[in-house]
């Protein structure tokens, strides 16, 4: 339930934070999402998870996080 609690948390986020009208993110909103995933997965105790925003079909941002395999 956690897990899923947590994907939900981080679909909001990227969709607050990559959805706006056009624009790119920047590099700070990508640090801001960096360190906000980081917290929150270490709060979760999740060991690892990727992430791909698609917009367009592009993908704009995509990143592992935490420990694989």
């Amino acid at each position: 339930m956690k897990k899923i609690f947590l994907a939900v948390l981080l679909i909001f986020f990227i969709y607050n934070s990559f959805a706006q009208k056009g624009a790119a993110p920047t590099a700070k909103q990508i640090q801001e999402f960096d360190a906000y995933v980081e917290k929150a997965s270490k709060d979760w105790q999740v060991p690892g998870l990727a992430i791909a925003v698609v917009k367009d079909g592009n993908v704009i941002f995509k990143k592992g996080f935490g420990v694989s395999g």
